[in-house]
């Protein structure tokens, strides 16, 4: 049994509109994935292209402190490893270097003797890893971040071991500003809402870009940086996490070169911003569609009331007056439309057809009337369905006395019993029957 709603024009019509825009919505929903996975895409190859200019700025800066350490090295002020002499040359050097925060060397022992920036009372370095790589190795050691004891600032020091032969005579040093970090940030051009951020490997932010912010300075909860490491071990060194204020943002994470494992830089892109355009561009579309299918529901809607529904009421009213004994009823008002007029002169031609029959059967009916014949009628079951004039008249029964009873009433012994069987055999075989 079909339901009442679903039988209705009107239902059928948002039916037939809901098929037509669904494909367009399907279409949308795989353009809206695709813009997202584009957007996600395009910002990791922004990243990739960020992270690799992280690794020439970092060859300029190691350049620039090899350069350094080399010219201290080859200095004769260092030959007889004298504190003045050495400090002189640290000192001038600083003063043309801008990327320094100071210069300097320390005996094997780690007292440091030598410092472009003035000596305040007696300082060690023997419990610094450069420091220790350096007196170990042959060249330059790893960079390391550290406060400096002299300077007060942050910075990436690098030790050169100064050696006679195989006998270490002094550990030179170069304390790198973070300069080189603040270029590298510059040469990004960072879109608004980026990120930049050098990150030490306890999970100190050493700098931020934006600059002021109140990370800087702060060691990050440790579920932050284990998220962070996770993104610099994965393939990529791109992923989605969780940023420093909560938001998801899309971070690319690398190691600096010359600092090992103990400082990454790591670039953060507001992931959630770029995709809330994509969103409101799916949604604006959405909304579109779903106002053009709105409209165009409606108009239909007009329409079918004015075309159909109008129509089928009118055309209701023309059938019920045929039923009810007026074959000759017409449509008032034709419909414009062809093929609702096809159907309303199949009508029309229905009405005359039963017009036609109703007169015949008229004329049938008087004839058998008004025949002086006796006519009776019974059903299969030999009930009498019809008698007329001339049947009353012979039998002496009203007509009211013989409908519903069985010729059997007629019975009064003028009639043989073989006429009677042949009488029955024939009522019930659905055949006429005549006989005297």
């Amino acid at each position: 049994m079909h339901s009442h709603h679903l039988s209705s024009l009107s239902s059928r019509l948002w039916l037939v509109i809901a098929l037509a825009v669904l494909p367009l919505f399907v279409m949308f929903v795989f353009d809206y994935l695709g813009q997202r996975d584009l957007t996600v895409s395009q910002a990791e190859r922004d990243m990739a292209r960020m992270l690799e200019a992280v690794q020439q700025e970092e060859a300029m800066a190691l350049r620039a402190v090899r350069s350094t350490l080399g010219i201290m090295a080859n200095s004769d002020n260092l030959a007889s490893l004298d504190a003045e002499e050495c400090s002189g040359i640290a000192s001038r050097l600083l003063s043309i270097l801008s990327d320094f925060n100071n210069l300097g060397a320390a005996l094997p022992d780690g007292t440091l003797f030598c410092s472009g920036l003035p000596l305040q009372g007696g300082v060690r370095l023997d419990d610094r890893q450069w420091f220790k790589d350096a007196s170990a190795g042959s060249d330059i050691s790893a960079g390391e971040y550290a406060v400096g004891r002299i300077s007060g600032r942050p910075s990436m020091v690098f030790g050169y071991p100064l050696r006679d032969g195989t006998e270490l005579r002094a550990v030179l040093f170069a304390s790198l500003s973070l300069a080189w970090f603040d270029r590298l940030v510059a040469a990004y051009r960072l879109p608004e809402g980026w990120e930049a951020i050098l990150l030490s490997n306890a999970g100190d932010v050493i700098a931020r870009y934006p600059d002021g912010h109140p990370w800087k300075g702060v060691r990050l909860p440790e579920e932050k940086h284990a998220a962070f490491l996770g993104i610099k071990t994965a393939a990529g060194g791109v992923g989605e996490v969780e940023g420093l204020e909560g938001a998801l943002r899309l971070y690319g994470v690398r190691g600096v070169s010359f600092a090992g494992d103990m400082v990454d830089v790591v670039i953060g892109a507001p992931l959630g911003r770029s995709l809330a355009d994509v969103d409101r561009a799916f949604s604006t579309r959405v909304a579109l569609l779903a106002l053009v299918a709105l409209i165009s529901a409606l108009a239909a809607r007009y329409a079918i009331r004015a075309l159909i529904e109008r129509w089928a009421g009118s055309t209701r009213e023309v059938l019920a007056r045929i039923a009810e004994g007026a074959p000759a009823t017409s449509i008032a008002q034709p419909s414009d439309v062809f093929e609702l007029r096809a159907v309303e002169e199949g009508i029309e031609r229905m009405a005359v057809e039963l017009a036609r029959r109703e007169a015949e059967l008229r004329r049938l009916s008087m004839a058998v009337e008004q025949s002086p014949e006796s006519v009776v009628i019974t059903d299969p079951h030999g009930r009498i369905e019809y008698v007329n004039d001339a049947f009353c008249r012979v039998t002496g029964y009203a007509r009211q006395e013989l409908i519903g009873q069985n010729p059997r009433i007629l019975n009064k012994g003028r009639t043989s019993e073989d006429t009677y069987r042949e009488l029955w055999a024939t009522i019930l075989r659905g055949e006429g029957w005549r006989g005297e």
